[in-house]
């Protein structure tokens, strides 16, 4: 059980981390990524996933101060702020395709 404990959140930010790479590898190749025509809001969006994941590990290092487990906390954090980030720029690929076309 202590393997199990130790392994799972492992398990699951791999998980996470493998979804987004293949989402964003598969919006690449169909070409809906994000595209601002200003330079500002290209980089906004281009940030919006590594600013997730800083996010999402301050959010776990809170809790991880509360709760025991600080290490899995602050992992953890991390990758639901990166599964969060891509979800805000996925949103932000649908927008600007849809003002584009």
């Amino acid at each position: 059980m202590d393997i199990l404990h130790a392994v799972g959140p492992l398990l699951l930010i791999g998980m996470i981390v493998l979804f987004v790479i293949n989402r964003l590898k598969s919006m690449h190749k169909k070409g809906e990524l994000a595209k601002s025509q200003s330079k500002q809001k290209q980089a906004l969006i281009d940030s919006v996933i590594p600013l997730g994941m800083i996010a999402g590990a301050g959010v776990g290092t809170v809790v991880g101060i509360i709760v025991s487990e600080f290490i899995n906390a602050i992992s953890l954090g991390g990758a639901i702020g990166m599964l969060i980030g891509y979800s805000v720029y996925a949103y932000c690929s649908k927008r600007t395709q849809l003002h584009t076309n």
